[in-house]
């Protein structure tokens, strides 16, 4: 048996389009946002409105190659699928369950319009209006941070640069060799953000064993507790735009990204594009070099700090034998790296000062 469909009439103000979460500009291409606009591309626009012109009815996917693309008939294509996913990304409060471009099962598509009164019900719930950047949220921020296993030494001009970087840019870089402390800095700084409520939430995500895309996708799916829908692998970047997008102010941490720094530069700019309200910092040994991204390079510490962390590591036990003298000589044989020094100090409750700085 067949389910009734209640058609009702698209919500069309001049040359907009209301939908739940959006207005669309049909004349401008744009979908309207609270936290941003979206482009739509010429071929996007079309295919919605002729969605929308089919007033309710499913439209097959071959109809839709042949009249939005311009195909011949007969032909077979994931060209529909695929525009569609992109489309949700954009228009869609939430891509995985959209309320107006419907699946129809062994057919196509349809447009679903919202009736007056949940429109009526999305409008109260932006008391800001619906192009106000100025949108508040009360709810605490929320994070899945690993724990920090011992305190930060220093890199307070660091951290300054670092969240002076995050406010000027949507996308920063944290650059430097292995061992420099660039996920120890970055766990620090993302921690002290999780008091000021300025995220609602805060996404750290380990790239260490990501190399191909599907890794690096996945691990982000899985840092967001989110499933990418069966099947729709070749989406899964345009799905996780919309999944960012829908978390708000959201600040999403990428650690170790060298080894999938490719598959990264290839999503970024879909991410950054569609989600203007994120904030994403990486740490890598390479720059991305995509476009808005903003490099901070991290360098060895500074001597008074490189002391400093040597000592706490070393502990109150053996200090005989490591006087300011060897403990500076020590830690610039070790050129300052946060990793080679605690490493050293790990020794030293069997090694003395001397025999430590000759090995």
């Amino acid at each position: 048996m067949n389910e009734e469909i209640t058609v009702i009439e698209p919500v069309l103000v001049g040359p907009t389009l209301e939908l739940l979460g959006c207005v669309v500009d049909l004349e401008e291409r744009v979908a309207r946002w609270p936290d941003g606009d979206r482009s739509l591309t010429p071929i996007e626009t079309k295919l919605l409105l002729y969605l929308v012109a089919a007033g309710g009815k499913a439209v097959d996917r071959s109809e839709l190659l042949e009249k939005v693309w311009g195909y011949r008939p007969g032909v077979i294509s994931r060209t529909v699928k695929t525009m569609v996913a992109r489309m949700r990304s954009k228009i869609e409060r939430n891509p995985r369950a959209p309320d107006h471009i419907l699946t129809v099962v062994g057919s196509g598509y349809r447009f679903a319009q919202a009736s007056p009164e949940a429109l009526e019900a999305a409008r109260a719930e932006r008391p800001m209006g619906l192009f106000s950047d100025d949108v508040t949220d009360d709810e605490p921020t929320t994070s899945n941070l690993p724990p920090r296993r011992e305190e930060l030494v220093g890199r307070e001009k660091e951290l300054e640069a670092l969240a002076l970087a995050a406010e000027r840019a949507p996308l920063v870089t944290l650059v430097g060799p292995g061992g420099i402390g660039k996920t120890s800095l970055v766990l620090e700084w993302a921690n002290r953000r999780v008091g000021e409520d300025h995220f609602s939430q805060i996404v750290w995500t380990d790239l260490a064993g990501a190399t191909t895309a599907d890794d690096l996708l996945g691990a982000v799916a899985g840092a967001l507790d989110v499933v990418i829908p069966e099947g729709d692998g070749g989406d899964a970047d345009q799905f996780l735009a919309g999944t960012l997008r829908g978390r708000g102010r959201v600040l999403l941490l990428l650690d170790d990204a060298e080894a999938c720094a490719p598959e990264l530069a290839h999503v970024l700019p879909t991410w950054l594009d569609q989600c203007p309200r994120a904030t994403i910092v990486i740490t890598s040994r390479e720059i991305l070099r995509v476009a808005g991204e903003r490099p901070l390079v991290l360098g060895p510490l500074s001597e008074r700090d490189a002391v400093a962390l040597f000592r706490q590591r070393l502990g109150p036990g053996p200090q005989g034998g490591y006087d300011d003298k060897t403990v500076a000589a020590l830690v610039d044989q070790l050129d300052r790296l946060p990793l080679a020094i605690e490493m050293a100090a790990a020794w030293g409750d069997l090694l003395g000062g001397a025999s430590l700085l000759a090995r």
